[in-house]
């Protein structure tokens, strides 16, 4: 009876551990299923939407990668010291490094910083306002710079960040709006001006043509003119202005040696610096000192560019030129345009005014001309203008001989 019952339990134990191998067999073939039902239903999905956004395969890197169109250019971003060395499984081609720059330090740390540390200067660093006092300090510890950092650590409750980002995104908001009103209304302008010179029984051919070009330029920038897009040219606007304000000091140090270095070709400061006074009504030497620099240092920001003297120079010496800028002269109003077409009362006709008429400035026609002297003085020294017109204009070269 004993050898029956062992020999039982014994099979009983073979019978358990048959009965484990084959329930973890089966349960292994359905997690198989279920992993090739998963699979197939990924492969016939495309796209996918979440949250009002479209995502694709291309997307699969997006939150560690340094952003759209850099996807696989490099492998889901790291950067160790390995990644510069050709050695190395993968390293920095030039393309790389480009968009590395572009899409991660200019986009993600440059650009950011640049338009709001423009804005905590202009609408946070006044009298009574949170970032004066950080302001104030950094100037006279004469490290102006080091607000980059400031404004960097600073934690997201702070007065000062709270200021900026506030005022910032105010800022974007009324650019954008008022880039879009702006550039909406010229084109209804343009289109009614090239309707009337088309009707006409003598046409100006040249003209039309001429209209017409700055018509589809026109049309082409309003369907670009994002929050992204005004973000860019303020983060340009912003430094230009910090290059006239920071660089002023070092440029009026300078300025004496450079001018007797070139035999003292140029107007000599003390001479500026009374006709700004004398210009202005002005007492301050210190001011009229630093508009000097200010319109010397813009003039080379907004000099022609030049591919044989990136860098130019910022003094004005006679017959050397300046040269080393962009070629957009940014030294008229922001948003003069607006008087052009006087868009504050573009809602109330009884009240609308634009200087093209035809209850205008004397002189106007009742028609939009870009050649009249109103479009020259008003649209076409407006920076935003500039900026967006420049985008949709054929840059010519030449062979060097």
């Amino acid at each position: 009876m004993y050898i029956i019952w062992a020999l039982l339990s014994q099979l009983c134990d073979f019978g358990y551990v048959l009965y484990l191998i084959i329930f973890s067999l089966f349960n292994l073939l359905l997690l198989t299923m279920f992993y090739f039902i998963l699979y197939s239903i990924i492969l016939f999905i495309k796209k996918v939407e979440h949250d009002g956004n479209e995502f694709t395969w291309e997307d699969i890197c997006a939150s560690n990668n340094i952003g759209l169109g850099t996807v696989y250019e490099f492998p889901c971003v790291r950067l160790t010291p390995m990644d510069l060395f050709q050695e190395a499984r993968w390293f920095m081609s030039e393309t790389d490094r480009v968009s590395w720059y572009n899409n991660g330090i200019k986009k993600l740390v440059v650009s950011p910083r640049i338009g709001r540390f423009g804005i905590m200067s202009q609408s946070c660093g006044n009298e009574n306002q949170p970032c004066r006092a950080l302001i104030g300090t950094r100037i006279a510890q004469d490290d102006a710079l080091r607000l980059f950092s400031d404004l960097s650590g600073m934690e997201m409750n702070d007065p000062c960040r709270i200021c900026v980002e506030t005022a910032f995104d105010a800022t974007m908001e009324q650019f954008t709006t008022g880039t879009q009103a702006l550039f909406g209304v010229m084109t209804q302008q343009l289109q009614r001006t090239l309707g009337t010179l088309s009707a006409e029984a003598n046409q100006d051919a040249a003209k039309i043509a001429s209209i017409t070009d700055l018509v589809t330029k026109v049309v082409n920038i309003l369907g670009k003119i994002n929050r992204a897009a005004m973000e860019e040219f303020f983060m340009y606007y912003a430094t230009r202005g910090l290059y006239q304000q920071l660089g002023a000091e070092s440029y009026l140090e300078n300025y004496p040696a450079v001018n007797q270095g070139f035999g003292n070709q140029m107007t000599p400061l003390g001479d500026r610096i009374a006709a700004i006074l004398a210009a202005t009504g002005g007492t301050d030497l210190t001011i009229a000192a630093a508009m000097v620099a200010g319109i010397d240092l813009g003039a080379h920001v907004d000099s022609p560019f030049s591919s044989m003297n990136t860098a130019g120079n910022p003094f004005p010496i006679p017959g050397a030129g300046i040269q080393g800028g962009s070629g957009l002269d940014f030294s008229g109003e922001l948003f003069d345009s607006f008087q052009y077409f006087d868009l504050e009362h573009i809602q109330d006709p009884p009240n609308w005014n634009p200087k093209f008429g035809p209850t205008g400035t004397d002189g106007s026609t009742g028609l939009v001309d870009p050649d009249d002297q109103f479009w020259v003085e008003n649209v076409d020294t407006d920076p935003v203008y500039k900026w967006f017109m420049a985008g949709e204009t054929k840059m010519t070269a030449r062979k060097f001989e």
